[in-house]
């Protein structure tokens, strides 16, 4: 789909993606403000899980089109661009699950896993049976049993192997995370 995309609806360098494709038409293409942030958080989004570079060139494309003083300001407030400059320019929680399909406990550690709340996470689920994950950036120990790991700006938790401790863990590192902001940190 993004390929498609990419494809059909690029528009002019500086002008992101429009809806409409290109062709012999009497009126151009316009790029819009909201297709283009959700392309923009949808193509940076893929591009976490896929490790392709030219999912995160989409976003970027996107994001140079929304970040562009005219189109950034031709609305009195438009928290979606602040969203999506926010997602490309941070990783996203990042939990994984590794244990087979039919193992009860990796499906508990899944199901923990995709309880925990992120507006912005990345949850894998990798059975080793299946080959690698599609973009293999952090690289996990081998097991006996299955296990979770969460892991933030390229630190990773030890193995995790209760349900429950998944939560407490995120939790943790929130909480852990809110201490070191001081009033000076603050705009």
């Amino acid at each position: 789909a993004a390929d498609f995309i990419d494809a059909r609806f690029r528009a002019s360098p500086a002008a992101g993606y429009a809806s409409a494709g290109r062709g012999d038409t009497p009126i151009a293409a316009v790029a819009q403000i909201d297709e283009n942030i959700a392309l923009a958080r949808f193509a940076n989004g893929l591009a976490r899980y896929s490790g392709e570079p030219a999912h995160r060139e989409m976003a970027l494309r996107s994001l140079a089109y929304l970040a562009d003083e005219q189109v950034a300001l031709s609305r009195i407030t438009e928290a979606g661009i602040l969203l999506a400059d926010r997602e490309i320019g941070s990783d996203p929680l990042h939990l994984t699950v590794i244990g087979a399909r039919e193992d009860a406990q990796a499906r508990a550690l899944h199901a923990a896993a995709l309880r925990v709340p992120a507006g912005y996470k990345r949850l894998e689920w990798w059975d080793r049976s299946e080959g690698p994950l599609p973009n293999a950036d952090v690289a996990y120990p081998k097991l006996e049993r299955a296990a979770a790991f969460v892991c933030t700006d390229r630190v990773c938790s030890t193995p995790i192997t209760r349900a429950g401790d998944i939560r407490s863990f995120v939790d943790d590192i929130a909480s852990k995370a809110r201490a070191t902001v001081t009033p000076a940190d603050l705009p």
